[in-house]
């Protein structure tokens, strides 16, 4: 079975256990609540893909989780460049 048909048959699943009334109201799922304020990495990271991750990253699909940090996934090749970029940046 393929990745792809793994994730239908596992979205179907849940589908099919969802009870009416269960879960988060759309309402309370669109509500953004954070304090925090993410910084703009473009800039420090311009040119090197990369992707957020974490609790921040599932701020998109499920209510938000208090989280005070910032996961970043970059890949192995710029682990170098972005350490050395990383390392000139003073963060407050």
């Amino acid at each position: 079975m393929t990745a792809v048909e793994r994730r239908r048959v596992m979205i179907a699943m849940a589908r099919r256990r969802q009870r009416p009334g269960s879960g988060s109201s759309l309402d309370f799922l669109r509500t953004r609540t954070t304090t925090m304020r993410f910084p703009d990495l473009s800039r420090m990271l311009g040119g090197v893909p990369w992707a957020v991750i974490g609790a921040a990253a599932t701020r998109l699909y499920m209510p938000e989780r208090k989280t005070s940090d910032l996961d970043v996934l970059v890949s192995s090749r710029s682990g170098a460049v972005v350490r050395e970029r990383n390392a000139r940046v003073t963060w407050c």
